[in-house]
């Protein structure tokens, strides 16, 4: 019981520290109304698609089976690899610069479109030259992930959703982003219905990127733009491109990292049981957007207590991960307990070889949940080299973990490798002496002595 007040205490006093009186008044005021409206159109776009993705993938998945489901998985955790190629990492500094001279915004525009598609066809041809050599024996699974790469080519409209979120527009990108996933979701469930073959399955991401594509444009022209009247400006664009080569090697090693598990899987493994594989990751981690709204939302007010003192910043650094810790101990300690009848009523009797494997990795959601807000505590103290080597270390170390130990193991290889790497990356604030302190903050939070 005392446990339950000191908790219900931690979340009032966090919420007093996001919205103090000074803050709430001005919220009344117009400027600060339009951008609370555009986090509330964001909130609700991103809850409708955790949840009607998770249930129609969880349908489309039982039709699929775990073969098929597998061979769906390993292209696009094959497609995925090569997206640090098909967008160079500029999208964070295409959104600055709109943000920063919305006069150049047909010349920003313009070139991000032109870098976008050179960046998209790129991929296409290597992971179509590259998948026909290593799935040469597989013309199924080579043809599956051809048609998932082809979202590549159609990417670059997408950049029109930069200059909706430049000018505080949510609200138009949330509405294509439901319009998108409501689409898609019937398609999926006449395809379903229709007793589809698995090619048209993999025609649903192409098609997402035409959709998005599609309603992005249509609003755009709404406001009396003119696509027109863009123009590529190579200075530009080796500007961009300069900028952003810090992004492009962190989003290398992530993109290699996120899903190099599966492709190797996928790739000396029958399909059926990286489908098996796959389906256990995205149940595993369905929960991780819960703590990661916490984080979110305390991120302003951890940031003005250090402008008010270290002492201050720190104890509300120690709340947020005694806060993170319970939540996600609760969210970890139900999904272990409830693993059968999850996987039983979602997915039926073929995934439930899933529910071991599914009890282990569940527990590497807790070092994903600490490594996020590790990652905005560096971000404040200005730490952004050491947050860069701590995503090496740990992108390394799962990918050389996974290549040693699933051809020993199996999936449960990949599921060690997992744990460890993901652990390693908070722990590697020990190396370096200026965030080797931490730690003991860390462990002091989540025992309630702050």
């Amino acid at each position: 019981m005392k446990f339950v007040q000191k908790l219900k205490s931690l979340v009032i006093d966090l919420v007093n520290a996001v919205l103090p009186e000074k803050i709430l008044v001005k919220i009344k005021q117009e400027g600060f109304k339009k951008y609370f409206k555009n986090a509330g159109w964001l909130m609700v776009a991103q809850v409708l698609n955790i949840v009607i993705s998770f249930f129609v993938a969880a349908y489309v998945t039982r039709y699929l089976g775990p073969s098929r489901t597998g061979i769906i998985s390993f292209g696009l955790s094959y497609v995925g690899i090569f997206s640090f190629i098909a967008t160079l990492g500029i999208d964070s500094i295409i959104y600055r610069d709109l943000v920063k001279r919305p006069e150049d915004e047909d010349k920003i525009l313009g070139t991000a479109f032109f870098i976008k598609l050179m960046g998209g066809l790129a991929a296409f041809v290597l992971i179509t030259s590259s998948v026909l050599f290593i799935q040469a024996n597989d013309l199924v699974t080579a043809t599956v992930t051809i048609i998932i790469a082809l979202s590549y080519i159609f990417q670059p409209v997408g950049v029109i959703s930069y200059y909706f979120q430049a000018r505080v527009k949510s609200k138009i990108s949330s509405l294509v982003a439901i319009g998108v996933l409501l689409t898609l979701s019937a398609l999926k469930l006449i395809f379903i219905g229709g007793h589809f073959d698995i090619y048209w399955f993999a025609l649903i991401f192409f098609l997402e990127q035409i959709f998005y594509g599609s309603g992005y444009l249509y609003f755009y022209l709404r406001e009396n733009k003119n696509i027109k009247i863009w123009r590529f400006d190579y200075q530009l664009a080796k500007s961009i491109i300069s900028d952003s080569w810090p992004l492009l090697f962190s989003l290398i090693f992530t993109s290699v990292n996120g899903r190099i598990d599966q492709v190797i899987i996928g790739k000396i493994m029958d399909k059926s049981v990286l489908g098996l594989y796959s389906t256990m990751v995205k149940i595993s981690e369905i929960w991780l957007f819960l703590p990661n709204i916490i984080t979110v939302s305390l991120f302003p007010a951890i940031v003005n207590a250090k402008k008010v003192s270290q002492q201050l910043f720190e104890s509300r650094m120690a709340r947020l991960y005694n806060l993170l810790f319970w939540v996600s101990l609760v969210m970890v300690a139900g999904i272990y307990v409830f693993a059968w009848p999850i996987v039983y009523v979602l997915f039926g009797t073929e995934f439930l070889p899933i529910v071991p494997m599914m009890r282990i990795y569940i527990f590497s959601g807790l070092a994903i949940v600490f490594n996020v807000a590790l990652s905005q505590w560096l971000i404040i103290e200005n730490y952004t080299k050491i947050a860069l080597a701590c995503s090496i270390i740990g992108a390394v170390l799962n990918i050389g973990l996974n290549l040693l130990l699933i051809p020993l193991y199996g999936v449960w290889g990949a599921i060690i490798a997992t744990l460890i790497s993901y652990t390693a990356v908070g722990f590697s604030i020990i190396f370096f002496k200026k965030t080797r302190p931490h730690i003991a903050l860390i462990i002091s939070g989540i025992f309630f002595k702050f």
